[in-house]
């Protein structure tokens, strides 16, 4: 039995209205401020030992964006950094095509050896007025250029430094943009993109004829060893 009069199912009712709409509102806002990370995009699955291959570096929607530093990491569980596997040379996107500030003169960037399997490399440029970062306007940030030693085969991995991200606003003191604490989150949530060695066709053939011979080898010494027995 319904106890309750017309007056309460209308309230009732309402605020259930009310709550539909406020959780999807609240959910439309949550989507809003997710920000996504600092990607590298165009990384190639693939490299031939003693070659180069290119990636970019692409940044997500922000406001007034005055000055950053993007720091990445190539390393690998094989070779030596700087010898093995380096970071030849980064340069900015162009302007006219969708480089993040409208110009590129202070754009720089630099390498160091972490360690002996683990190189760094910092982009960095600055744009006093700041400008809003939009996707598939002004997003684009540089291309980098890896080089790999011809005698190196292992797999590369190529990752950004989260923790050395800086996105700052045009603040006379150093602020970060509004944005920034969910793009460091998602950009620290990223793994790191594996990129593996194709062996040169000479190698696969030297490869294939000592598997040949070793296979004819140990098929020969079953046969005498079989006859002895015989």
């Amino acid at each position: 039995m319904n106890n309750l009069s017309e007056p309460n199912r209308i309230f009732n009712d309402v605020f259930s209205i009310k709550l539909v709409v406020l959780f999807s509102v609240s959910a439309i806002w949550t989507a809003s401020v997710v920000a996504a990370p600092v990607r590298l995009l165009n990384v190639p699955e693939t490299y031939r030992p003693g070659g180069t291959f290119e990636f970019n570096v692409i940044f997500p929607e922000m406001t007034a964006l005055s000055a950053y530093q993007v720091d990445l990491f190539l390393s690998s569980d094989q070779g030596q950094a700087g010898i093995d596997y380096s970071v030849s040379v980064v340069t900015p996107w162009a302007t006219h095509t969708g480089y993040v500030f409208p110009s590129e003169d202070f754009f720089g960037f630099g390498t160091d050896i972490e360690s002996s399997t683990v190189q760094r490399v910092s982009v960095a440029d600055l744009d006093l007025a700041g400008v809003d970062v939009v996707l598939g306007r002004n997003d684009r940030v540089a291309r980098v250029s890896v080089m790999t030693s011809a005698s190196f085969a292992g797999d590369l991995q190529v990752k950004v430094d989260a923790d050395a991200l800086i996105l700052d606003g045009p603040q006379l003191m150093p602020t970060p943009v509004e944005q920034f604490e969910s793009i460091y989150n998602a950009t620290i949530a990223q793994s790191s993109i594996r990129i593996v060695a194709i062996p040169e066709p000479q190698v696969l053939g030297l490869l294939v004829i000592s598997v040949v011979i070793g296979t004819m080898v140990c098929r020969s010494r079953t046969r005498v060893s079989a006859v002895r027995i015989n």
